[in-house]
């Protein structure tokens, strides 16, 4: 249904400014108990209890606008007063109404509780921002001071290299792949079998489930109320109806796809092709500044194909000790490229480092600390499978 208005009017009430009497109804212009015309002074409200307004011509003066004002003595007077009603001063003679004044009243008030109840000064900032921006304050505080470096003395102590050459060789290999993705020539078929490559979701059926809907139920009148004063002694109070509607909650049985995992099986193939493939590891080693790369000594494969060189496996250790300075490590392994390891960490040298106030040492070339775990799973293949 359409939105539905209704408008009507209701009394506003005034309290005497010379005797006190309160809550004098709208309509009236002069104090009951004293006698007082009211003024400018005066403020209309609303009482909790309405009081409506039968009287259509009430109504239609109260609708003509708001009270004027005496610019001679201050009264309030009705617009359909063309005289004061206090000192018979004329209309045309006046040029503020009650709004006006009230506005104008409101302004000085203000100004008033303003100097006499000064605004709080602004909220402080919560206290976990304060926290927060605390820490991080701490934070990069913290950072800056640990980036200081300051110089001290090492000596390289000794240095240990380690080089690996992989030797592949073009010979038979077996291997297991699926059909169509074989490598290698020649390939030669040992056997076949089906397994399972992957699973593929496939509906199955379906099932039904427990779930929870919102329907309209019914509907429901909203309503809404406003007032705007006249300023005569009235309020016209709106009120704007709309139904709208409820939903409610129900259980309902739904129905969704069930699927199962399905295996797909294809054919994997056990075979044997000629391909290089690596069959050993040639190495050197050494403790001193002129690293090389071990002989290889090559073979033929099938084919008569000669062996050929394959990956490259380098270590380049250098063990520095700590000759003046009591910040950083007493001593410490780094590894380093080929340029540094032959002319700048040669046995014996001694060099200036920076180290920071965590006595960590500030390396400048890109070196990296030297770690056994890492040899050991870069270099135990070559070892195992040494062809010196």
């Amino acid at each position: 249904m359409p939105e539905r208005t209704v408008e009507e009017f209701i009394y506003e009430y005034w309290d005497c400014p010379k005797c006190e009497n309160k809550a004098i109804r709208g309509d009236e212009y002069k104090c009951p108990n004293c006698g007082f015309p009211r003024d400018n002074s005066i403020t209309f409200y609303r009482k909790t209890e309405e009081e409506k307004i039968q009287d259509e011509k009430k109504i239609e003066d109260f609708e003509k606008g708001p009270d004027w004002i005496c610019s001679f003595c201050e009264s309030l007077n009705h617009q359909v007063d063309s005289v004061c009603k206090g000192c018979g001063a004329t209309k045309e003679d006046s040029q503020q109404n009650y709004f006006d004044e009230l506005k104008k009243r409101q302004e000085k008030e203000k100004v008033q509780e303003e100097k006499k109840n000064p605004p709080p000064p602004p909220k402080k900032k919560g206290k976990i921002l304060y926290w927060v921006l605390g820490i991080i304050s701490l934070f990069i505080g913290f950072i800056c001071w640990a980036s200081g470096t300051h110089v001290e003395k090492y000596t390289v102590k000794n240095v240990n290299w380690t080089r690996a050459t992989a030797l592949e060789r073009y010979k038979w290999n077996t291997q297991k792949d699926w059909q169509g993705e074989l490598k290698g020539d020649d390939p030669q078929e040992i056997s076949r079998n089906r397994e399972i490559r992957r699973y593929d979701k496939v509906q199955d059926g379906t099932e039904s489930y427990q779930d929870t809907e919102q329907y309209q139920s019914g509907t429901e009148e909203k309503c809404t109320t406003s007032y705007s004063s006249t300023g005569s002694g009235a309020s016209k109070k709106t009120t704007s109806c709309r139904d709208v509607p409820v939903y409610s909650t129900r259980t309902v049985t739904k129905t969704r796809p069930r699927y199962k995992d399905v295996p797909v099986y294809e054919t994997k193939i056990t075979y044997r092709s000629k391909s290089f493939a690596t069959i050993g590891y040639f190495y050197d080693k050494g403790k001193d500044n002129n690293p090389k790369w071990p002989e290889v000594r090559k073979g033929t494969g099938e084919d008569g194909r000669s062996d050929r060189e394959g990956e490259k496996l380098e270590s380049l250790m250098v063990n520095l000790s700590r000759t003046e300075g009591d910040g950083g490590p007493p001593q410490i392994k780094i590894e380093v490229s080929e340029n540094l390891f032959k002319n700048t960490y040669v046995i014996g040298n001694e060099m200036e480092v920076d180290v920071n106030r965590l006595g960590a040492i500030q390396f400048k070339n890109k070196e990296k600390e030297f770690k056994e775990k890492d040899y050991s799973e870069k270099f135990n293949k070559v070892f195992a499978n040494s062809l010196n």
